[in-house]
């Protein structure tokens, strides 16, 4: 009965959860009148370029204070793709000047020795914050193909946003520090929820996604049984100590675990999670985790929450809280971030008990007790060398 109870709670608090965060009607509106502001300006300098919302504003799993991601796409969005890294880095410095002198946006960061070259504004007048980079066609079929996800079951936008809560909460979040994005979190509760013994959503083909999103909404697998507390549960039990991180693939793709040596080869990310990306199938989205310690972080997260998610008195509050201090998980010092950290690269020590038993001076001495004399004898002879006979030296043989 205490269980039943658990998961009537978790449930309650998850559906609570969710309309909380769930972006209101303004909030939608306010982030697409930043969007047609900043098009206008930037179109009277390049006509040819347009700004496109992507992203967790747009997919359906974004709450009301996300940050506004903006690609800047060309008429022909295949463009963008040719472009090289000093191409990108001009198009945005040009866009980030006039945005700066025409508006009340205020450039935080420019980040362009990423992955993915970027601007950073806050924007004074709509109090949101926004990411601005050259846009690829990926991101935009990426973001369709997630809303489609949230829209195949009612279940499923409550879950990611718990999850996603959850990850901010416990400070796992965050990609430049070695740990997973809410891109990847998103990706990890969309497999469980396809990879249970009764799915709950199947798998959306990657080729033709534009369709399935203008069209009808799939239909869910599962039964509405299981409800949204007992697939929270069921989520942390699964990737705490079910899934094998060191010998699978994430894949929403093939709805299915992949095998890392047949996906990445040897030695790529056998200690880590490793997650692929739909579109991008070369990309593995857990290559940010850049440390052994950062992926222990994980699982101790992941098995923290599945053992409370388990006690009758359990709600999502205390599942959920928030972690007091922020220490660097490498050395669990408080004065840098992990990025930052000087022992980043130095080779972690292996808590694990060693395969091989240890040879200590005592077990020697015993072993070479039990060893029969003849074979200890044997043991400290030396071979023999053959010496030389000066009498008849080694001829010299002459190719004619």
């Amino acid at each position: 009965m205490g269980a039943i109870n658990s998961v009537r709670r978790l449930t309650i608090q998850t559906i609570g959860l969710f309309e909380a965060l769930e972006p209101s009607a303004e909030e939608i509106t306010i982030k697409k009148q930043a969007t047609a502001k900043m098009q206008s300006l930037v179109q009277e300098k390049w006509p040819h370029l347009y700004l496109r919302a992507f992203g967790s504003s747009e997919n359906g799993f974004g709450c009301g204070t996300s940050d506004l991601d903006i690609g800047l796409f060309f008429e022909d969005p295949n463009e963008g793709i040719t472009l090289s890294w000093n191409d990108r880095i001009q198009i945005l410095a040009s866009v980030g000047s006039i945005l700066t002198q025409n508006t009340a946006m205020e450039l935080e960061q420019f980040i362009y020795s990423a992955r993915v070259p970027l601007l950073k504004f806050w924007d004074t007048q709509y109090k949101i914050s926004i990411d601005i980079s050259v846009g690829n066609p990926l991101a935009l079929n990426n973001t369709q193909l997630l809303k489609q996800y949230g829209q195949v079951d009612s279940r499923v936008r409550p879950l990611v946003f718990a999850i996603k809560h959850w990850a901010k909460q416990r400070r796992i979040n965050d990609a430049s520090n070695g740990s997973l994005s809410s891109y990847a979190w998103i990706n990890m509760v969309i497999f469980y929820l396809q990879t249970r013994t009764i799915p709950i959503v199947p798998c959306i083909p990657t080729d033709d996604t534009c369709c399935l999103v203008s069209g009808n909404p799939l239909t869910h697998l599962g039964s509405q049984e299981d409800s949204v507390g007992a697939l929270l549960t069921g989520f942390f039990h699964y990737y705490a100590w079910e899934f094998d991180y060191k010998t699978d693939v994430v894949s929403i793709r093939a709805g299915t675990t992949l095998p890392k040596i047949g996906k990445w080869g040897l030695g790529l990310g056998t200690w880590r999670f490793s997650i692929e990306d739909p579109f991008d199938l070369q990309h593995d989205v857990g290559r940010v985790i850049f440390h052994p310690k950062g992926q222990l972080l994980l699982i101790d997260e992941l098995r923290r929450a599945a053992k409370m998610a388990l006690d009758p008195d359990c709600n999502l509050e205390a599942i959920c809280a928030p972690v007091a201090e922020s220490l660097c998980f490498i050395c669990d010092s408080g004065r840098h971030a992990p990025r930052d950290c000087p022992e980043m690269w130095l080779t972690p020590t292996n808590p694990q008990i060693p395969s091989k038993p240890i040879v200590t001076k005592t077990s020697e001495v015993k072993a070479a007790k039990t060893i029969p004399k003849s074979t200890a004898l044997d043991s400290k002879k030396r071979p023999r060398r053959r010496a030389r006979s000066k009498s008849n030296p080694k001829k010299k043989m002459m190719l004619i």
